[in-house]
This record gives C-alpha cells, structure tokens and sequence, in this order.
C-alpha cells in the first residue's frame, strides 16, 4: 500500500447531485491527504445511491462498472437500506442498520454547516421581536405529489382550524415570492414570516430527519414535524411539535392552537436551541467516526476489501438484479417519452384553444378532457424528489 500522504484513489460516484470530487470529499469527511479522481472505465471505489433505482441513466452507468472489480460503496441519505448481495459497504442514514465492518451511519446534518449555533439557547427578548416580525401563521412547501399520504393528510388537518399557505407545487393556494429562490436555503427565506412551518418528510423511517426540520429551525419558525420518529435523539424535543408524540392529528391540532393562541408559549419554544449540547457533541463525533469509516476502506489495498457474497447463488442473484433493472430502465424511459409527448399535448391543445377566441375552452366538454389530461399528467409524475 502507498504511503497515505501521497494516497490517489480513483472513483466513480452515480448520484446526479454529487458535481465534484471535491464536493463527495467534504461530504464524508474524508482525511485531507486522500485525493478522488474521477474514473469512470475502471475506478477502484463505485460510490452508488437512491439514483440507480430511480434513473436510468445512473443505472446504466451503474451495471457497466459493475462488470469491473470496483469495491462497490452504497452512499444515500434517503428513506432506503443498502443491499448487501450487490453492496460491500454502506453510508446510509438507517438507524437501525448494523453489518459489522460494512456499514456506518449518517445523519443528513452533518453537513449543514449553518448548525454551529444550534446549542445555544434564544434571547426571550429575541424572540419576542421575531414574534413580531411574523406575518403569517403557517406555511408548507413541497413539490413532491407522491410522498407519504400523512403529509397531506397533516396539512388538511391544520387547515380545519386556519388556512396554511401552501407555497410549492402541490397543493399550492399562495403565490410564493418572485425574489426568493426555490433552493433549499431559499425555503429559509420563505418561511421566515410563519409562525409555525410543517415539516414532513416524504416517508417514515428511523433516522431519516432532512432539511425540512433545519431549515424550520433557521426561519425562526416553530416546526411540525413528522417523520423519523427517533427524531427527538438527535434534536430538542422542547423545540418543535413532535407528531411521533401523539395518537393522532387532532391532537396535533390541539397543540398548535395552545402555542398559536398563546404568545409566551410561542417564545418559549422558539427560544429553545434545536439541538442540546449534548446532541452537538454526538454530532460531531459521528461525524469523525464517519471520516474515519471511509478513510479506513480507501487506505486499503482494494483486494483486501471485497465482502459481498461470492459464488454460486450471488452469481444467479446478480444476474437477476441485472436482467430487472435494464427491464426497469426501459420502462422509465418509456415513460419519460410518454410524460413529455402528453405535455406537448396539452400545450398543443391549450394554444389551438387560445388561437381560436378561447370560447371553448370554458364549456363541459373542454373542462373535462382538460381535467383527465391533468390528472393523466400527474399520475405520471411518479420521480420527483423531496
């Protein structure tokens, strides 16, 4: 093995969000003297996540370096456990997830930078003049139509006792501002004029806690939350409403009337940091045994490193995962196609109604062929993110 200070590994990384080594780099912390490059026709790490169940292209990209003896690394930060007959090691947020060597942890707040002060208690007069500065009551932002019906079902609830502003692109019934961005730390921005931000992941799963909640916390805003119910392990169950705490929504709704109707409770939990100290500090130690964990495997000889299955029903199980995932791929790009010709469609249709005087456009008929283009188009947004 070269000496670690002069340590090149050559990588390939399939998720369609990682641009850079640099950026895979920061992200598991690796040790500084390890350099990435880039190989994608025989790297010695293949770093694959979510995108390979989800894209065809990553797919693709994915089965190809298979048929290389690249140590196979799954990395993803989302609601999903890594197969271990195709994987040899695993970074995933899973917090039930216990493989010996092959697996560690981690959480997505590793890398939000912006949590330096997340332990540190808020000023009462603070919080009284962002009490102030709140204009609006709630607000729920989302673009995905296909996450966990509870997410929906949470919105309509909180509905029944006043009207939350639903910014994104599902369920929108407010108009967000033209000037914030749609990123994430422009979602920061968006919900800073709310009392209270729903926070809903798009599925339930032990350790699963993203952005929604962190960026709840930077608006100053009180967050609603759901979805990994081990939530309160890693942040300050005094500092949000917890669903995973009740036995219902309607109990839910009760509690955001008592904070809503009740200014000091308000102050009081939005002076509460989002995270303990003694959650910083498990924080940053996980974050240092995540860094260890990889530099570990990428300061190995990689003949050293091979731990999935080998032989006679791995060779047949492989095969299979191969023969249905290229399946898998046919299937999404053809619906791809399908997604952008009915676009095209109703686009089509829409000017053709415009050019013609737009009389027709508003009688039964049109109203309904437009409606079942609609709910055609939606069904087949079955890919989207967040």
């Amino acid at each position: 093995m070269e000496n670690l200070a002069s340590r090149t590994v050559k990588i390939w990384y399939t998720h369609t969000w990682i641009s850079s080594a640099e950026q895979l780099h920061k992200l598991l912390n690796v040790d500084p003297c390890i350099n990435f490059v880039y190989d994608d026709v025989s790297p010695q790490y293949l770093f694959a996540g979510e995108q390979i169940y989800t894209s065809a292209q990553s797919m693709k990209i994915f089965l190809r370096l298979c048929q290389t003896p690249a140590i196979r690394i799954f990395f993803s930060l989302e609601a999903i456990s890594p197969d271990f007959n195709i994987f040899d090691y695993a970074i995933t947020n899973d917090l039930d997830l216990s493989y010996g060597n092959r697996a560690i942890r981690m959480r997505y707040s590793l890398n939000w930078d912006e949590m330096h002060d997340f332990d540190v208690p808020r000023d009462m007069a603070q919080t009284r003049r962002w009490l102030k500065e709140k204009t609006d009551f709630c607000n729920f932002i989302y673009s995905n139509a296909q996450a966990h019906p509870l997410r929906d079902q949470l919105f309509h609830k909180i509905c029944e006792y006043r009207l939350v502003h639903s910014l994104g692109r599902h369920l929108r019934n407010a108009a967000p501002p033209a000037h914030i961005s749609s990123d994430i730390l422009g979602s920061i921005d968006l919900k800073r004029p709310y009392k209270f931000s729903i926070a809903c992941e798009n599925a339930t799963f032990k350790g699963y806690t993203t952005e929604k909640l962190l960026t709840s916390f930077q608006a100053k805003t009180i967050p609603i939350y759901w979805g990994n119910p081990e939530v309160a392990r890693e942040y300050n169950p005094k500092a949000f409403i917890n669903c995973h705490d009740y036995d219902n929504f309607d109990q839910v709704l009760e509690e955001v009337k008592r904070i809503d109707q009740d200014d000091d409770l308000w102050c009081q939990m939005i002076s509460q940091p989002p995270c303990t100290k003694e959650q910083i500090i498990q924080r940053n130690e996980d974050r240092a045994a995540l860094g260890a964990f990889v530099s570990d495997i990428l300061t190995k000889d990689t003949d050293q490193l091979l731990a999935r299955p080998q032989g006679y029903w791995p060779m047949y199980l492989f095969r299979w995962f191969c023969a249905h995932s290229l399946e898998e791929s046919k299937i999404r790009l053809f619906m791809r196609k399908v997604k952008y010709k009915t676009k095209w469609i109703i686009q089509s249709v829409l000017h053709r109604v415009w050019r013609g005087g737009g009389k027709s456009l508003f009688s039964p008929a049109a109203r309904s062929i437009f409606a079942a283009l609609k709910l055609f188009s939606k069904r087949l947004e079955i890919f989207q993110p967040g």
